[in-house]
């Protein structure tokens, strides 16, 4: 039998792909992948879903500053570039983990943790909040607020220019010195 040395060594190399794919045991309590929904996110952080155990939304005391949610609490910080800040993995053991690291976290959620589904959701939300914030170009407000600060002198000069014309010519002692001097005439 005649065995190619080339032949042989990619037997070799398919064997031990096959054997390092195989798993060594079976999990079944592995956690399924799970993928977030920044749309549910935003429900879950705003209110408008509920967390499964019931627990309060994240809108109550943190703010994320992107259009279209409504601004939030201002007790804690604001999440808007969490992400950026912690990375996705630290923004998830920060909030994902029970007991969760903040007193008022901890006693908030104490009895009513996040499903793992929902920490996913509410991780892509912040995430795509993030990402928002980055590519959101600097608006540059400065000339309308340079027109609208022109535009509101001019307004008030008028008014008031309008209301001067009609104030008393003089002092208002005037009349009573210019009686005074007439009554010593006499």
């Amino acid at each position: 039998m005649n065995i190619n040395h080339n032949s042989l060594l990619k037997l070799v190399v398919l064997f031990f792909v096959i054997i390092y794919s195989i798993p060594l045991h079976s999990d079944s309590t592995a956690d399924p992948i799970l993928t977030g929904d920044a749309g549910r996110g935003q429900d879950l952080f705003t209110g408008r879903l509920r967390f499964t155990n019931n627990g309060p939304s994240c809108n109550f005391c943190h703010n994320v500053s992107i259009d279209g949610v409504m601004s939030g609490g201002t007790l804690a910080k604001d999440l808007t570039q969490c992400i950026s800040r912690l990375t996705a993995v630290g923004a998830k053991s920060f909030y994902g983990n029970t007991p969760m690291p903040m007193p008022q976290m901890q006693e908030s959620y104490a009895d009513k943790p996040l499903t793992k589904q929902e920490v996913e959701d509410i991780s892509a939300f912040l995430l795509h909040a993030d990402n928002l914030s980055k590519n959101k170009s600097a608006s540059y407000t400065g000339g309308a607020m340079l027109f609208w600060g022109i535009g509101g002198v001019a307004f008030l000069m008028f008014v008031f220019t309008s209301l001067w014309i009609k104030r008393k010519k003089g002092t208002v002692n005037i009349d009573i010195y210019k009686r005074q001097m007439r009554s010593v005439d006499y």
